[in-house]
């Protein structure tokens, strides 16, 4: 009789725990897909940040004195360019790119052959 009555003890401790879990799972659901939410949000944030900083970039270059110069001055001195670099997905300018290119061309142009 005994075993009976553990057994039915047991089968409603399984269901409460059961309840419980499949609560705590849902909970967790909830939570990330909030997360995942606002992980989007900043994506987009951050890109439409980036896109703003080139359209910057673009437009001291067209309106400055010393055009691609000032625009180099300004990237030394700024903090965002150093914190950004670490980032892997870190999009390259055609200014970086032409900065690249012209710093590779005098390497080689420099030695001799």
């Amino acid at each position: 009789m005994m075993i009976f009555e553990s057994y039915g003890q047991l089968l409603e401790e399984k269901a409460q725990v059961q309840q419980r879990q499949d609560a705590d799972a849902a909970t967790i659901r909830a939570l990330v897909a909030k997360l995942d939410e606002a992980e989007a949000e900043w994506n987009e944030e951050k890109f439409d940040f980036k896109d703003e900083v080139k359209r910057l970039e673009v437009l001291l270059a067209k309106e400055s004195k010393r055009g691609m110069a000032e625009v180099t001055l300004a990237r030394q001195d700024s903090k965002l360019r150093h914190r950004m670099s670490r980032g892997f997905d870190k999009k390259e300018t055609i200014f970086e790119f032409l900065e690249k290119s012209n710093l590779r061309d005098d390497r080689y142009h420099s030695q001799r052959g």
